[in-house]
């Protein structure tokens, strides 16, 4: 159960340091990576909306991760013109976005839509309500966004933070 709590937190990457370019580049592939995975679920979704990237959201993220810690932002404050959801992760090493937003979409391994979650599956990445709408569902509005920073006050290791939010 314990992984499964540091799977809840923060992940590594440096978006904050790259050039302007290289953050573009991220962008892209955080919402390229969504878009793949959104297109791969099963059952299919029937009104599929294309993920784009959200500045307002990336701004809410930014502030949380400034905050540098280990717990979910207040739903209220990572509000934007509708309620976003929010998933983290931590690491002390930099992880590509691409592999990390794929940790949490193996969660579906352990997850039967309908049905629901195995006994004891960890799943909640992957499950978190405005996820699963837009996996699943028609209400989705297609906004992404997200934000990553270097976050060192936690009095261990080196770690590299990362906060996701989705708008629904």
């Amino acid at each position: 159960m314990a992984w499964f709590q540091v799977m809840l937190f923060l992940f590594a990457l440096l978006l904050q340091s790259l050039p302007t370019e290289g953050k573009v580049q991220v962008q892209r592939e955080i919402v390229n990576k969504h878009n793949e995975l959104r297109r791969a679920v099963n059952p299919t979704a029937s009104n599929m909306l294309k993920m784009e990237w959200s500045v307002e959201t990336t701004g809410n993220a930014q502030k949380w991760a400034n905050k540098c810690t280990l717990e979910h932002s207040n739903p209220e404050a990572r509000k934007t013109s509708t309620r976003c959801g929010e998933n983290l992760y931590m690491s002390s090493d930099p992880t590509p976005w691409s592999t990390l937003i794929q940790s949490w979409y193996d969660e579906n391994e352990y997850f039967t839509y309908g049905v629901g979650a195995q006994p004891n599956a960890a799943v909640g990445h992957y499950t978190q309500a405005p996820v699963l709408l837009r996996l699943y569902g028609s209400l989705s509005y297609g906004v992404e966004g997200g934000f990553s920073e270097f976050c060192g006050k936690c009095g261990c290791a080196t770690k590299f933070t990362a906060i996701l939010s989705r708008a629904v």
